[in-house]
């Protein structure tokens, strides 16, 4: 698809542009975006060719879920720190923090179908055969 670019994701970064990781990194977290768009909507990026704007919605989404990555590698969902007596306690795991994931609200604005999917196999028809 390639429909996102490192500058994207760099210019979408509020923050230090140090704190970014290698464009190695970045250029995989995009493939891997991408991937996951795709196998959720084989005819994604044939429509966004089609579509400037839907073109324009798919880089959007991409750079929010890479962003989403770098802003919390670690996957940490929650922290809490006190300082009498000392507490200090931190969250791992949950709803994909740290991972790639596309929320619902993305899914909409790419035309990507949610919900499950009606199953197919063993399914058997309820009407008499003539």
């Amino acid at each position: 698809m390639a429909l996102t670019s490192l500058e994207a994701v760099r210019g979408a970064w509020l923050l230090d542009p140090e704190d970014l990781p290698e464009d190695s990194v970045l250029q995989g977290l995009i493939g891997r975006a991408e991937r996951l768009l795709r196998g959720l909507s084989p005819s994604l990026g044939d429509r966004a060719a089609r579509d400037p704007d839907l073109a324009d919605r798919v880089q959007d989404v991409v750079v929010a879920m890479v962003l989403r990555v770098v802003s919390n590698p670690e996957g940490v969902r929650s922290t809490s720190e006190t300082t009498g007596p000392l507490t200090t306690s931190v969250t791992y795991g949950g709803a994909d923090p740290g991972q790639l994931f596309v929320t619902d609200t993305e899914k909409d604005l790419l035309g990507i179908r949610r919900g499950r999917r009606r199953q197919a196999a063993f399914s058997v028809s309820m009407r008499p055969r003539r």
